[in-house]
């Protein structure tokens, strides 16, 4: 007798929310020979709901703690089958600050064989829970150029599209500028990324560019590296109290030179720079930041 099939599709494995939030748990179960005729859904052993119809889900307020989360799908027969687990972790306190989680970019028909530039923005909190009412402001490039907002929905996404659209082969690019909310903080160096596609400028070195500037003056240069661990492209924000030559270099644990950028001038204000060098091996490494003459030194983790 064949059993029916079973999975669970939200939320993902290792999501974190806070301790006392609502979670949708959602499932697809099939049946080759039959119907299902329920699915069950399950915390740690322990049965949390059911819902006897698709789209199988349940809403469910999660504790603090870990929890391994599974359904299991009867069908009209009585045979059944349980899913394999996703662990999800509710974290106690109140959120502080939010970070964008997420970027998507493509095109929206404006009619005619025209197109709009689109960016789908994801904003999280510091428990990795969706962030409502954050309004995000960020810059095409590539086809178009233009500075636009909007505000997050209830799932913590924003549809953020250009006024003007164009014809044809469009590249669409797009860089988050700011993210403002009423109770929580935007910080910037959590950012899963903050920047798709190419750069705009170089600093004279084909694996750093600058994406991003702003003329918010600091007190004093931060420098930050982010994301950290790294698969991929290193973002470093470097603020700048004042134009400063601003000089970086790349090293390994054991002190050996892999890169270093010539020193260029920057205005003062705040800086993205995309760094993108392609490391072959996982591990250690140091980035060096001399801002006219002090040094900033950052380690990070480079995961290959």
């Amino acid at each position: 007798m064949p059993f029916p099939f079973v999975s669970i599709t939200s939320p993902s494995n290792g999501a974190t929310f806070s301790s006392g939030a609502s979670v949708t748990i959602a499932a697809n179960a099939s049946d080759p020979d039959g119907s299902v005729t329920k699915v069950d859904f399950y915390a740690n052993g322990t049965l949390i709901g059911t819902d006897t119809s698709s789209p199988y889900s349940i809403n469910w307020t999660i504790g603090s703690g870990t929890y391994a989360l599974t359904s299991k799908a009867t069908d009209n027969a009585g045979a059944a089958t349980t899913s394999g687990s996703v662990s999800v972790t509710g974290q106690s306190g109140s959120a502080s600050s939010m970070s964008v989680a997420a970027i998507v970019t493509g095109t929206a028909s404006a009619g005619a064989g025209s197109k709009y530039g689109l960016a789908t923005v994801t904003v999280k909190d510091n428990l990795g829970n969706p962030v409502s009412n954050a309004t995000v402001s960020g810059t095409f490039s590539g086809t178009f150029s233009e500075t636009r907002s909007g505000t997050t929905g209830a799932n913590g996404t924003v549809n953020i599209m250009t006024a003007a659209s164009a014809k044809g082969a469009l590249t669409v690019d797009f860089c988050v500028n700011s993210v403002t909310h009423s109770t929580l903080a935007y910080n910037a160096s959590q950012n899963s990324i903050t920047c798709t596609g190419a750069a705009s400028s170089n600093i004279s070195s084909s694996s750093v560019q600058n994406i991003e500037s702003s003329t918010s003056l600091p007190d004093a240069a931060v420098i930050q590296a982010y994301p950290n661990p790294l698969r991929g492209t290193l973002y470093l924000k470097v603020n700048l109290p004042e134009i400063s030559q601003v000089q970086i270099t790349l090293y390994d644990m054991r002190g050996v030179t892999i890169e270093q950028v010539p020193a260029t001038a920057l205005p003062a204000g705040s800086h993205i720079l995309k760094f993108d060098k392609q490391l072959k091996d996982s591990g250690l490494y140091l980035i060096k930041v001399r801002v006219n003459d002090q040094d900033y030194q950052i380690r990070y983790v480079n995961l290959n």
